[in-house]
């Protein structure tokens, strides 16, 4: 029976120490009517979620190592009480807006910087953005060291379950909902595509086999609406195996099968025009 639980999972992670391993509790009941407990793991903070197939840096900036050695060695509370944000360009703002949580247009022009370094590690990558510019000598926040920090921090701070199976036990199982199938240009391939806009989720199954009774599912791609106060989408992807990874595959205008990061090249799709907000479900592609 399908489930919607979206508080139980979605626990912001304030701590900037989050816990090595993680875990919640499922409250459920068997054939029989007797209460079972179940935990369902969570993404860990303490390294990357990553992903089985590998993301380069001539496509993805996200695939630079080292960033918890850099970011550890900058002195956040050096900067000033106030990050200003007026003359950052709507792309930025978009994506420090999405990290914080916060409606694209309802982000102050100053930040405070106590308040970004109490707010976890989100907070922390922003703040250090910030500083990497400064100590390049450029002015407003550094793109690429926000993507990165986006990057690191996102699966754990949104808490996701590490593995498909244990979002269908905790968040939503999606199994025995109908569908239909869907020739994907940014794919390169079939996709069977489960719709729930009454819960708003929506699930997206890269299929090979297609035309068979029993299509092999290359990757499962998962969008969930009302899980964020900011109105925003949050973006999920699952490996062949179930597994949740930080990556996907797209085709390129090239023609080339490139491994882009995830979220950003989810939200990159997913941007609602003129808004810079993240929220559009069906795109033009």
């Amino acid at each position: 029976m399908a489930r919607w639980l979206p508080t139980l999972i979605f626990v912001v992670c304030l701590n900037a120490n989050c816990a090595d391993s993680r875990s919640s509790s499922v409250d459920s009941t068997d054939s029989l009517g007797t209460d079972i407990t179940t935990a369902v793991e969570l993404a860990p903070c303490d390294d990357y979620v990553g992903g089985p197939i590998p993301m380069s840096t001539d496509i993805a900036v996200e695939a630079f190592p080292n960033y918890d050695e850099e970011l550890a060695a900058l002195d956040l509370s050096s900067l000033p009480e106030d990050i200003d944000l007026s003359t950052e360009d709507s792309l930025r703002r978009g994506i420090v807006a999405y990290m914080l949580e916060q409606k694209f247009t309802e982000l102050p022009d100053v930040l405070k910087r106590d308040e970004l370094l109490a707010a976890g590690p989100m907070g922390h990558a922003v703040l250090a953005a910030y500083l990497v510019a400064q100590n390049k000598g450029d002015e407003g926040i550094d793109l690429i060291f926000l993507r990165r920090g986006l990057h690191r921090y996102y699966q754990c701070v949104r808490a996701f379950p590490l593995t498909l199976e244990g979002f269908k036990e905790s968040v939503y199982d999606y199994t025995e909902d109908s569908g239909y199938f869907f020739e994907s240009g940014i794919k390169d391939s079939t996709r069977y595509i489960r719709d729930n806009h009454e819960l708003l989720v929506y699930i997206a199954e890269t299929v090979d086999a297609a035309d068979t009774a029993e299509p092999i599912v290359r990757e499962t791609e998962i969008m969930l609406g009302g899980s964020r106060s900011d109105g925003a989408l949050d973006f999920l992807v699952y490996d062949h195996d179930g597994k949740l990874m930080d990556r996907s595959p797209f085709m390129a205008f090239s023609g080339d099968t490139v491994v882009g990061s995830a979220p950003y090249t989810c939200m990159s799709c997913h941007i609602i025009p003129g808004e810079f907000s993240f929220g559009r479900v069906f795109p033009d592609m």
